[in-house]
């Protein structure tokens, strides 16, 4: 789902950044072309990363538009500190334009310090002492702007030698470019989490939380962002983290937790956590405190970036992040949570994500309902009426805008109509509308993701649907457009708001009786159904992956009663 942007959905920091090079290479070319920087782009060329180098000679103390863009457009800079790199105003001017950008674009910057003392280049002492001060004479007098030019020079220097990086000292150059080599392909293969595709007014939401997280700070730093469901705070926990992550050791962004922790247990989560940022598949947890071990042993040297999303209790804190003296120095930890006390319990730094204002709710219900971002003429005033119904909460603009989008005025008008009959705050009704519009075979596709496949693999709910005569192919793509799923990394998701209700549809089903329902999900209902023999026509789909051996035994006489069961999952 979408939160807010100020102007429209065209390219920002909240989108999935669109790189045209991986690594852009900085360099002082009498100092490395020929040697060690040769070296660095064979290899990373080797396995096939895109770099960006300039050959040509540098003149003039501006560097040029198209390397303005390059630099703009590459997903990792890497800065190569040499013993005449501050000697090249190009250079300084390239490093400070490389640093722009990482604030704004969150790129990656890496320094490497070839024959150089990283304490120099942050100080400015030795050789970038005497450079420096060469500077300081050069423009004294001769540029307006010369002093300010040379201490934004200063302050790069400075900010680039704190970053984490690569020092040479005594080492061998073969060995220092097998490591760079290993690191941008890790960075590279870290796959980017589906954001927003009308990031409308997110940037300022960022802006907020990145002032809370002071990345640049040592320490453990815990930030919680919290509001109403729909409000968008994983759409925002989503875009710092592709901004971000790859500034860490490792990275771990954990969807989910509320529904996860109750349907497979919190052991599950601490597995999740470990593998992300261990890189190590065959960590198997079985109790809660093992992992809690782990987690705190395997941690706490490593400067590591930890999404927990949809947290609703103390508990899975306890057993997630524990105390702060589980990660290392520089670590960030960010929680999304409904429940602002599970926030303070924590002692989280807070960010409360309000409504959109009104500019902003109608902006983004109209890339939805028009693809634009204001509303067609003839649509001005009703569409003034839908911002108003859903009260600037983003996943009600985005559904009830692709719900309309494409209808005539009747269908809009009759729908206004539907909406003026609910009462207020009562968000899942206006969602329900969206359900209701569907085909009866999309529906019933809908009433399986919530209850089922949320999270499932495309490919494996595409067959098993199949199956069902349901056309799923089609129906996903309805799902889709109708912004009720969306597939990223070719798993099936939906927001929880949504899922929720298309949960509560089957509950009402029958309300008293499970064995009345369409879907049998929950662990509760599943065994009162089995124990009470209470399976009847209605059951179409059950879950039995959570059950153990003994109950599985109760299964084959209850199921024979379910004649219409077409998904045992």
């Amino acid at each position: 789902m979408a939160t807010a942007s100020s102007s429209s959905s065209s390219p920002s920091c909240a989108a999935v950044p669109r790189w045209d090079y991986d690594v852009f290479l900085s360099f002082r070319g009498e100092d490395t072309r020929a040697g060690f920087v040769s070296h660095l782009h064979t290899a990373l060329r080797f396995i096939g990363v895109r770099v960006f180098i300039d050959d040509e000679l540098r003149q003039g103390e501006r560097i040029s538009f198209s390397l303005e863009r390059a630099i703009e457009s590459s997903r990792i800079a890497i800065v190569v500190f040499s013993p005449n790199f501050a000697a090249s105003t190009w250079c300084l001017q390239e490093l400070t334009k490389i640093l722009e950008i990482k604030d704004s674009r969150g790129q990656l910057v890496r320094p490497v310090f070839l024959r150089v003392d990283p304490s120099d280049v942050r100080k400015q002492t030795g050789v970038f002492a005497e450079i420096m001060a060469r500077h300081e004479d050069a423009f004294r007098g001769f540029h307006c702007d010369g002093s300010e030019r040379v201490r934004k020079w200063r302050d790069a220097l400075r900010e680039a030698a704190n970053l984490s990086g690569w020092h040479l000292g005594n080492g061998l150059e073969s060995e220092l470019i097998q490591k760079i080599v290993e690191e941008v392909s890790s960075k590279l293969h870290r796959p980017y989490l589906d954001v927003a595709k009308h990031p409308v007014a997110l940037d300022r939401h960022i802006q907020a939380v990145r002032m809370l997280l002071h990345t640049e700070d040592d320490g453990v730093r815990v930030v919680g962002i919290c509001g109403i469901g729909g409000i968008g705070k994983t759409t925002i926990a989503k875009a710092i983290y592709n901004m971000i992550a790859d500034q860490f050791e490792g990275s771990s962004f954990l969807a989910n937790v509320r529904e996860i922790s109750w349907q497979y247990g919190l052991d599950k989560l601490q597995e999740a956590l470990l593998c992300d940022i261990l890189g190590d598949n065959t960590i198997k947890i079985g109790y809660i405190q093992t992992g809690v071990d782990l987690i705190r042993q395997k941690l706490c040297n490593k400067r590591i970036l930890l999404v927990l999303d949809d947290v609703n209790s103390t508990d899975q804190l306890r057993g997630l992040l524990g105390e702060r003296g589980w990660f290392g120095e520089g670590s960030r930890l960010i929680l999304t949570t409904r429940d602002e006390e599970v926030l303070v319990a924590h002692g989280a730094e807070i960010y409360k994500v309000s409504e959109l204002n009104y500019d902003d709710a109608l902006q983004l219900f109209s890339w939805n309902a028009f693809q634009e971002p204001s509303p067609a003429r003839d649509y001005q005033l009703i569409s003034f009426c839908f911002t108003h119904y859903a009260k600037g909460l983003p996943l009600a603009l985005i559904v009830l805008g692709s719900f309309l989008s494409g209808k005539s005025i009747q269908e809009w008008n009759c729908t206004l109509e539907r909406l003026r009959a609910i009462p207020k705050g009562q968000i899942d009704e206006i969602l329900k509308i969206s359900f209701d519009g569907l085909e009866t075979h999309e529906q019933a596709i809908f009433l399986d993701i919530a209850c089922f496949f949320k999270g499932e693999d495309k490919d494996y709910v595409t067959k098993l649907l199949d199956r069902c005569n349901f056309y799923p192919d089609r129906g996903l793509q309805i799902l889709s457009q109708k912004s009720l799923i969306y597939v990223n990394l070719n798993k099936i998701w939906m927001h929880d708001l949504l899922q929720e209700m298309g949960r509560e549809i089957v509950r009402q089903e029958s309300p008293e009786n499970p064995g009345r329902r369409s879907r049998l999900w929950h662990h509760e209902d599943i065994m009162r159904v089995l124990r009470e023999n209470l399976g009847t026509n209605s059951v179409e789909g059950i879950k039995l992956d959570m059950l153990g051996p003994e109950e599985l035994c109760m299964v084959s006489k209850a199921i024979k009663q379910m004649k219409r069961l077409r998904l045992i999952v």
